[in-house]
């Protein structure tokens, strides 16, 4: 499935360890139940966790990603993804994850993630 348009790529990080990005949710990333795909929201939460814990300037890959569906996000929602590493360590840290609606601020998921961070610099 496509990421629809209306999507914005992570922002640069206000902080070492955390990234937001956005995306509309489309028609075309709906289910046959009308809602948003799971998929999407799951997506939107990954690229902002790879955002975050990429921002130390190491090559970091996930270990685990688990992710709790709160609520069902609609077609028009303005999906926010926000990582944040709530546990840092030399080589793994651990993120939690929050996707929302922008205009009703409610909570769509929850995701906590676990991230390897390898020796290799790509800065």
């Amino acid at each position: 499935m496509p990421l629809p348009t209306g999507w914005a790529p992570p922002s640069k990080p206000s902080s070492l360890g955390t990234a937001a990005c956005r995306s509309l949710s489309a028609k075309q990333c709906s289910t046959f139940t009308a809602i948003t795909h799971g998929g999407l929201v799951f997506a939107l939460g990954d690229i902002a966790f790879a955002a975050a814990s990429n921002s130390h300037g190491r090559t970091s890959l996930a270990l685990n990603v688990a992710i709790s569906f709160l609520r069902p996000a609609n077609i028009g929602d303005q999906l926010v993804a926000e990582a944040k590493e709530v546990q840092p360590g030399k080589t793994t840290a651990l993120y939690d994850i929050v996707v929302t609606d922008r205009n009703s601020q409610k909570l769509i998921a929850k995701s906590q993630a676990t991230v390897y961070r390898t020796r290799e610099s790509f800065v």
